[in-house]
């Protein structure tokens, strides 16, 4: 499972509510941080391209920062619709957290499976049996509940 679609999903609805500040919320453009066009993953991405660390910080701290900047005016119109905009994005964040981790997983779990395969044991089993355990929950944290 490649990750890189829920990045650029996340960085779009940072967009998104980075343009609701302009719109709604009156600021200038210049206010806005700016936001990376690549997501990490993508060809030509380097250290600067938009991370999940840019989401966080975007959601967490830049906008708290914006929403002092809003004129008084337009203040109290544009914060309910801020707040869910940010709402949005805080269970967008969530997600993708959930699936890096189930991704995470998936890879250790992948390994510990082919050194079993491949019979290359040492003696020291635990990260081995590890990566199988992560199997096991991988599995049981994709069922619905």
């Amino acid at each position: 499972m490649d990750l890189v679609p829920f990045l650029q999903t996340l960085r779009r609805q940072c967009q998104a509510l980075a343009n609701s500040f302009v719109e709604h919320g009156k600021l200038g453009a210049s206010k806005l941080p700016s936001l990376p066009a690549i997501v990490q993953g993508e060809a030509d991405a380097g250290p600067q391209a938009f991370s999940f660390a840019s989401a966080c910080g975007f959601v967490e701290r830049d906008f708290e920062g914006l929403c002092k900047q809003i004129p008084s005016v337009h203040r109290v119109r544009a914060t309910k619709l801020l707040k869910e905009s940010r709402e949005s994005l805080l269970r967008s964040v969530e997600d993708y957290r959930r699936r890096q981790e189930v991704h995470a997983r998936r890879i250790m779990s992948a390994a510990a499976g082919a050194i079993l395969w491949l019979g290359d044991l040492s003696t020291k089993l635990n990260p081995i049996i590890q990566g199988v355990m992560n199997a096991v929950k991988v599995n049981t944290s994709l069922r619905p509940h």
